[in-house]
């Protein structure tokens, strides 16, 4: 019997990218019978306009699903929706303003389904194109092609190199046994992603297979990230809302991975205490979305980290530079305040293949390895997220004749 797949694809306002995501899903390849679900979410533009032509056209493929009103805000779960319309025995995902670039990507992610019993998803590496400033990276999400185990999947993601959507791949009949908590979030990406987790290995193919499109004018994260400053409820919710699967989830995993979770609500809230007024935050404390245990411990961190200024004296003696290493709002709050208390830093450094600017608050941006080859001696400040931070400081241990302070932890020094 021949292999039936479903393709969701969501769609709201995506006039722009719509045709590029259909066009790249029925072009795939392969002896397997494609089933196309599109589900538009009340759009105000010409996107049902467009997926009515492309229906009318492939009635055999594509089944559409138009809404009056939209489904999204008053929290109703659109991929279980459209999950439970389907008649494949495998998902794939591919929202409508992202695409694939792969003919053989659902052949590819189908023939390691049906090898490898004992693995339960299949992901690939992806293009990331900003749609701001249209400049085009790949994600690489995992260094290259084979499976990982439970605890590679929980980490991945919860940095800067999450796995795109659009490289999701799994069995239908996992779904319907999926705990109702895993899909009560805004955010269902990350939660489907570790359900997934529990039942099996994670494949990965290191070759990009789709296109994501990163801050889309209108898109979830577009409003989380850019506008977080300017109304911060979003950004709020989205922190909240994650933080809440981490702790359920931490629970649900016999707290197999819980310095690893501790760690990314840490980083969350880090991100908060920068970036909303701290009036939320106590509000937030108030309300019992937010842990007052952990605003304590990152009060500390921020306010009380004594010892950065002592250490700083002893490296400046010895006529050290001094990089601050990451490149994120973070990394930059701390920067600004060495610099406003006397403290003279040389500029920013990022791991080998994370470069993405040329320089920030004035000051230069290299990679790790240009630092080493072109000063003695360098001094690096971690200030990254912590859960980022365990490779930085992983890495820089295996340097010789590199010394480090961790703003979140105890450093080493020799």
């Amino acid at each position: 019997m021949i292999d039936k797949i479903s393709v969701i694809m969501t769609a709201y306002n995506h006039e722009q990218y719509i045709r590029d995501a259909i066009k790249s899903v029925l072009d795939q390849k392969g002896t397997f019978e494609l089933e196309i679900i599109i589900h538009d979410d009340a759009s105000s533009d010409k996107t049902p306009m467009i997926m009515k032509e492309y229906e009318a056209n492939n009635s055999d493929k594509i089944k559409c699903i138009y809404q009056k009103k939209n489904q999204y805000s008053k929290g109703v779960d659109i991929w279980s929706l459209m999950i439970q319309q389907s008649t494949g025995e495998y998902i794939a995902i591919c929202e409508c303003d992202d695409y694939w670039c792969d003919q053989w990507k659902l052949s590819k992610q189908l023939s390691i389904l049906k090898t490898y019993e004992d693995c339960s998803f299949v992901m690939h590496n992806a293009w990331i194109l900003n749609e701001k400033n249209k400049t085009r990276d790949l994600l690489n999400t995992f260094p290259k092609t084979g499976f990982y185990e439970h605890e590679d999947n929980v980490k991945v993601g919860l940095g800067t190199r999450f796995p795109a959507t659009a490289s999701y791949f799994f069995r239908k009949k996992d779904w319907n046994n999926m705990p109702a908590f895993f899909l009560q979030y805004s955010v269902k990406d990350y939660p489907v992603r570790q359900y997934y987790a529990c039942l099996g290995k994670i494949y990965y193919f290191s070759e990009p297979m789709s296109v994501y499109r990163y801050l889309c004018p209108g898109s979830y994260m577009e409003g989380v990230i850019e506008n977080r400053k300017k109304d911060s409820s979003k950004y709020l919710k989205y922190i909240t809302e994650m933080d809440d699967f981490y702790t359920r989830y931490d629970e649900y995993t016999n707290f197999k991975f819980h310095i690893i979770l501790q760690k990314k609500i840490i980083s969350d809230i880090l991100g908060l205490f920068i970036s909303v007024e701290s009036d939320d935050i106590e509000r937030m404390v108030a309300d019992k979305k937010l842990n007052p245990k952990i605003i304590e411990t990152i009060n500390d961190m921020m306010l009380n980290n004594k010892r950065v200024p002592e250490l700083l004296d002893f490296y400046y003696k010895k006529d050290n530079c001094c990089w601050i290493y990451g490149t994120s709002d973070l990394s930059c709050y701390f920067a600004e305040r060495f610099v406003r208390n006397g403290y003279k830093i040389d500029g920013f450094v990022v791991s080998d293949g994370y470069k993405n600017c040329d320089e920030i608050m004035g000051y230069p941006v290299y990679c790790l390895s240009t630092i080493l080859e072109k000063f003695e001696t360098p001094f690096f400040i971690v200030a990254t997220q912590p859960i980022n931070s365990d490779g930085i400081i992983k890495n820089l241990i295996n340097l010789e004749d590199v010394d480090y302070y961790n703003v979140f932890d105890i450093g080493r020094f020799s």
